[in-house]
């Protein structure tokens, strides 16, 4: 069933603040606190204007809201010293593939879009169960579904935020919401995003530091939730479902893609100063920003235009889906071919919580070249 009202909520958030109450470890705390922040953040958009915010109870004493601070800090501070190290493979990868990324997405998006009617409940569901039948994931959904884990909510302080996932990574509560919720294929792709966050997190079998070293530190934290949305257009489409819907959401998805991977290639022409003195957030300072990058692209017009359209320069977000859909882009081949059990698949869950290395990228295979190999097939079955 699908959740419409924020009351079932209050238990995981009583259980969290009980949890964090007695926490004695600090990477347990931060992780718990970051949790409770966002279920309160839910429960208000849901409607609850009475939710007691009282960080008193996560916070008894001010000190821990400084180690609080200190500890996402810490976190902060690592992807950057991490992003600095590897900004020249970053440059090279997104500007080999760009050039091609972009002239596709541009052909692409000539097509007109489709009107995205809504569909019957049962049709809805008949193809999120053919979709996870064919992979395995049937049982998993019915976790979700049956047990009451998917809320529909009603607002959001980010218009474009179509979903997000819960987890408390110290009893694994796990909640999927998607905002507005419709039956269309706009919230099933939204849906089975959000189910990839869900098996994601819970599969995570690290302590809870590396937890937050996957939250906070790495770039792969997209890469489930992304695989599975290129899992749901591929079925359609194969399949004859819904063909026209799963193709014009397929071409939208593609053109996100390109403005995360266009959004990387401008971070990685920034100077290690600049990137510095922002440090993961680099949203204030566009118009320096778009001056300093000007030159490595024919139309400086264009490029502030495009600068002016993001919302957020955040390294963290902009790089997470970026990979995310570099990534997935290569892991859902190996899924088609061997299942979610191939060894490199594995390898990348064991992995995927750690700051980013160029040596897993080179030796898992995932270059440049490879990539935009495995991009003219999906543009291929795009256009068919």
């Amino acid at each position: 069933m699908i959740i419409h009202d924020y009351h079932s909520l209050y238990v995981p958030l009583e259980r969290a603040i009980k949890l964090q109450k007695h926490s004695k470890d600090e990477a347990e705390r931060i992780a718990l606190s970051n949790y409770i922040g966002n279920l309160y953040d839910v429960m208000h958009n849901m409607g609850d204007e009475q939710v007691p915010v009282d960080f008193r109870k996560v916070f008894p004493v001010k000190r821990q809201y400084k180690s609080f601070i200190r500890g996402i800090n810490i976190y902060s501070d690592r992807l950057i010293q991490n992003y600095i190290l590897n900004k020249d493979f970053h440059r090279q990868y997104f500007g080999e593939i760009l050039p091609e990324v972009e002239k596709s997405v541009n052909e692409l998006c000539q097509e007109e879009p489709v009107e995205d009617e809504a569909l019957s409940k049962d049709d809805f569901f008949d193809i999120l169960y053919f979709v996870f039948s064919s992979i395995g994931f049937d049982q998993e959904f019915d976790q979700f579904y049956q047990k009451g884990h998917i809320y529909a909510s009603h607002s959001s302080q980010d218009v474009h935020n179509l979903g997000f996932t819960l987890y408390n990574p110290v009893n694994h509560d796990t909640d999927l919401f998607i905002n507005n919720f419709q039956y269309t294929y706009r919230d099933m792709s939204t849906l089975i995003h959000e189910f990839g966050h869900g098996i994601d997190l819970r599969r995570f079998t690290g302590n809870i530091d590396e937890y937050n070293q996957y939250f906070y530190e790495s770039f792969f934290g997209e890469v489930l939730s992304r695989l599975m949305e290129r899992i749901l257009h591929r079925y359609c489409i194969r399949n004859g479902i819904l063909v026209d819907r799963a193709r014009d959401s397929y071409i939208n998805f593609e053109d996100l893609n390109h403005d995360y991977l266009l959004s990387s290639y401008i971070i990685s022409l920034l100077d290690k100063d600049f990137i510095l003195s922002g440090g993961h957030m680099l949203d204030k300072n566009k118009d320096v920003m778009a001056k300093k990058v000007a030159k490595y692209f024919m139309s400086a017009e264009v490029i502030r235009d495009f600068m002016e359209g993001i919302d957020t320069f955040d390294i963290s977000e902009i790089y997470t889906y970026a990979y995310g859909d570099i990534l997935s882009l290569f892991l859902i081949d190996e899924v088609e071919q061997e299942g979610f059990s191939s060894d490199l698949f594995q390898y990348f869950m064991e992995k995927r919580h750690l700051l980013f290395q160029e040596e897993f990228m080179r030796e898992c295979g995932f270059g440049p070249e490879n990539y935009l190999k495995n991009y003219r097939k999906e543009v291929e079955l795009i256009k068919k």
